[in-house]
């Protein structure tokens, strides 16, 4: 079994933080859109690498991407500032 390299590492952490970041404005549109699409991906090109010996083909590295591009991009297109995550926890805050 290969062992991940730094350049993998480093990239899954770069997703985490763009994710925690683009979490707090992400939609559940953008969620439902990023999980389904890029778990896809990531089967296709699994697919892929095991017909054709592609040194450089990461699926899951490659389908963070596609997750992390997705969640920003319908999350965009679909936001509601009256709806989104930020205003509905303040308002429980202020609430109680």
């Amino acid at each position: 079994m290969d062992s991940i390299s730094w350049v993998d590492v480093s990239i899954i952490l770069l997703y985490l933080a763009g994710m925690v970041v683009i979490g707090i404005w992400a939609t559940r549109q953008g969620a439902v859109v990023s999980s389904i699409i890029s778990t896809a991906v990531c089967v296709a090109l699994y697919a892929v690498k095991q017909f054709v010996e592609i040194p450089w083909l990461e699926p899951i590295v490659i389908s963070l991407a596609v997750s992390l591009i997705l969640m920003w991009a319908v999350s965009r297109t679909t936001y509601k500032p009256e709806t989104s995550t930020a205003k509905l926890i303040l308002s429980e805050v202020t609430n109680d």
